[in-house]
């Protein structure tokens, strides 16, 4: 009788809680927790309801809804600047993803 092959899993991958503690461990930057915070949520709404339309679209004469509340000057970590309203503007999903990967490198890692 054939035998089935094993199946690879992950070191982490034991019980769902092992998996949650390893996501937390990997996501644990003081940037990224201030992102997944439910009082930056709740700030980011507040500021999207006010300010629907994305502001570097506005500038190319395109209205486009506002889905994100992006950072002029990234705060890399630093709660001052990340909490500073001057340093807010609402952007659409596009132009917050390009101006990531424009200055930022792409995909949150540092230009080096």
């Amino acid at each position: 009788m054939p035998m089935r092959p094993p199946v690879f899993k992950p070191y982490w991958a034991g019980t769902k809680s092992d998996a949650r503690a390893y996501d937390r461990k990997r996501n644990a930057t003081p940037a990224r927790k201030m992102l997944m915070s439910s009082a930056w949520r709740k700030a980011s709404q507040g500021f999207l309801a006010k300010h629907p339309h994305c502001a570097p679209c506005a500038r190319k004469g395109i209205t486009r809804a506002a889905t994100c509340t992006d950072h002029i000057i990234a705060h890399k970590g630093d709660p001052r600047l990340f909490w500073n309203r001057e340093n807010w503007q609402p952007a659409c999903a596009v132009c917050n993803s390009a101006k990531a990967a424009r200055e930022e490198g792409g995909f949150g890692n540092p230009v080096r």
